[in-house]
């Protein structure tokens, strides 16, 4: 239909109009956005005003209404102010035999466009003339839009910056239009803000990033359009000692000046030399320009002087890269990590302990040249002045960096934090970790861990277990707790005289050796529940509910016999039981782990590196806990490891 609204409606209309329809669904129309000039009304601009279109060369149309007819001349479009050569062509109403009958109100222009549009903002201008020579204009914009073009990376790609925390950005160079997306480079990912005015797309890091290592950094970038991009690079952390000034030459020149050469006096003293220069060029066996404290050595060497050896900045680096490759957690630099100290060149030049010193002189750059250096991490983070019960009742482990793992990482305690040793290490609150910290539980945790009578016999174990049954928590040890049968259970004759609880039996003897107790007329059986579990017996609510269920979880794992490079093994546990009394919670409580006869670790996956050569065989033994606290029979595997 017509802007004007045309009362008559023929096949033909209702199929444009249709087609009309489609298009505006497809990229939507907004002609009455646009601006006109003159008496024609204007419909079915192509593009629609104000839409973004992704072909670099997009056909541009518009019709013209004019009630006293539009010119067949005097007509035409521009884009972005280029005048192009469009097609004209009036509405279509029918045909008589084979002449077409023509509505010469309506014109059509359409024009293609020859060449590729820059991405961004164009603007269309239309013109027609009516029969009475009047021109109309009108005037619509789009965008041609696509995927960001991102480029210009900060911090320049393979270069070496001296930042810890440098500023992450990239320039973007087109389809900007509302930009959002992140950086990720350590495994890290932080927003990206875009700032329009300057085309940038940047973030800030919220820690620092690991010295001399190479940092690899993706940005993804997406338009209001929904067209992403990426962006791809790498740069290295490097933050050196300060160099030698100038003006110590000394401090590395030591045996100068008795030492200076005196082969060659002119090319001091001669005319051409710095001597000359100064017009003392005389005096060729006075020493006084080389001894005398008024003089520097860049008296002559600052100079240019083609006789005199130019003073040079000395560069240390080629004899500061350590022989250790601990670099997972220190650089290989010994500039960038002492640097972390706040250490100078003199904190070790002019020292005088003799690990230092002898170091120097023989210029050996391994760590353990000046340091004590840590062997066995896990040696070094086990607390093993760890009370046993505490491990005992599955509570707890000795090896600190096992027991922290698992409130580290997404969806933990400690999300920020990818693992246990970042937890501690990469911690900057002293008041959660102190800088004297040790594996000693308390410096982290101080105070008691627990109330002091938490664990007296007056106190209901189940407060904390999660579990009214003594004998299930304990293991069935009745000598945790009771003075005898201790851990003989040969000499056990199954009496409460025997087990402490009470002076003198309650009934003959013989009952409780031959279990065959009758009462009133009924025989019972072996099992003491069979009397002891009714609250008036005392026992039974007491320590030991019957009521409890047995069942084990059972734990598997997809351990192979041989591997070539590190090994990861995986450990699946499950539990059958049902939880009685329902407050008792069901499922695996914990799964444990011990590698070749070490400490005992709490995890589900077991990571075994290879040896530097040859093959190694290891001992894995593994086992789960429920939350009755039933523990399953230790399963015993062995495997080999072989270097890569």
């Amino acid at each position: 239909m017509s802007a004007r609204g045309e009362s008559r409606v023929r096949p033909f209309v209702l199929l444009t109009l249709v087609g009309a329809l489609a298009f505006c669904v497809a990229a939507p129309c907004d002609a009455l956005a646009s601006t006109s000039v003159g008496p024609a009304t204007w419909a079915g601009l192509r593009p629609a005003d104000d839409s973004a279109v992704i072909q670099a060369r997009p056909t541009i149309s518009v019709e013209a209404f004019d009630p006293i007819g539009i010119k067949q001349r005097d007509y035409a479009i521009f884009v972005d102010g280029v005048a192009l050569r469009p097609g004209f062509s009036y509405r279509l109403l029918g045909w008589q035999g084979s002449v077409p009958i023509l509505d010469r109100r309506y014109a059509t222009l359409t024009a293609s466009i020859r060449y590729d549009l820059p991405y961004g903002l164009h603007g269309v201008q239309a013109r027609v003339t009516n029969n009475a020579g009047i021109q109309s204009e009108h005037a619509w914009s789009f965008s041609r839009a696509g995927t960001p073009a991102l480029d210009e990376p900060i911090p320049a790609p393979g270069s070496v910056t001296t930042q810890r925390t440098p500023t992450l950005s990239v320039r973007v160079l087109s389809n900007s239009m509302g930009l959002t997306g992140s950086f990720t480079i350590d495994a890290v990912t932080v927003p990206g803000v875009f700032n329009p005015a300057t085309g940038v797309f940047s973030a800030v890091l919220a820690g620092p990033l690991a010295l001399d290592a190479v940092q690899h950094v993706t940005v993804s970038a997406t338009n209001a359009l929904g067209f992403t991009a990426t962006f791809e690079w790498e740069f290295t952390v490097d933050v050196r000692l300060p160099l030698m000034p100038v003006t110590g030459c000394k401090e590395c020149h030591a045996d100068q000046p008795g030492a200076h050469p005196m082969t060659d006096c002119d090319a001091c003293h001669s005319l051409s030399g710095p001597l000359g220069e100064e017009g003392v060029s005389g005096a060729p066996h006075s020493p006084y320009y080389i001894y005398s404290p008024e003089y520097e050595c860049t008296f002559c060497h600052a100079r240019s002087f083609p006789s005199v050896p130019p003073l040079h900045q000395f560069s240390p680096d080629p004899y500061h890269v350590s022989t250790y490759a601990c670099t997972e957690c220190h650089s290989r630099n010994l500039d960038s990590e002492h640097n972390r100290a706040t250490l100078t060149c003199l904190t070790c030049h002019a020292s005088t302990d003799p690990q230092v010193v002898a170091a120097i002189k023989t210029g050996s750059t391994a760590c353990d040249s000046c340091h004590v250096v840590h062997g066995d991490l896990g040696a070094l983070h086990t607390y093993a002045a760890m009370d046993v019960s505490c491990q005992a009742a599955g509570c707890h482990v000795n090896a600190i960096i096992n027991q922290h793992e698992q409130y580290v990482g997404e969806g933990n305690r400690y999300p920020e934090y990818q693992d246990a040793c970042a937890l501690c290490h990469a911690n900057t609150d002293p008041e959660r970790i102190p800088s004297d910290a040790t594996v000693d539980c308390s410096d982290c945790h101080p105070g008691e861990p627990h109330p002091a009578n938490l664990h007296e016999t007056t106190v209901n174990c189940d407060a904390c277990h999660a579990i009214g049954n003594v004998a299930s928590v304990h293991g069935d040890n009745c000598g945790s707790c009771h003075p005898t049968p201790a851990n003989d259970l040969v000499t056990w004759n199954m009496t409460c005289q025997q087990a402490g609880c009470h002076a003198a039996p309650l009934h003959p003897a013989m009952d409780y050796f031959d279990h065959q107790f009758e009462w009133m007329g009924t025989y019972y059986g072996t099992d003491c529940w069979s009397c002891h579990e009714e609250e008036e017996w005392g026992c039974t609510p007491t320590c030991h509910p019957h009521v409890y269920e047995r069942v084990p979880p059972a734990t598997t794992s997809n351990v192979q016999p041989d591997y070539v490079g590190t090994a990861t093994i995986l450990l699946t546990a499950t539990d059958a039981g049902e939880p009685i009394p329902s407050s008792v919670p069901s499922g695996v409580k914990a799964t444990y782990y011990r590698l070749d006869g070490g400490a005992i670790q709490i995890g589900a996956t077991v990571v075994v590196p290879p040896p530097s050569s040859g093959s190694t065989s290891h001992k894995l033994e593994y086992w789960s806990m429920d939350w009755a606290l039933n523990t399953e029979i230790h399963h015993v595997v062995t495997f080999t490891v072989s270097a890569s």
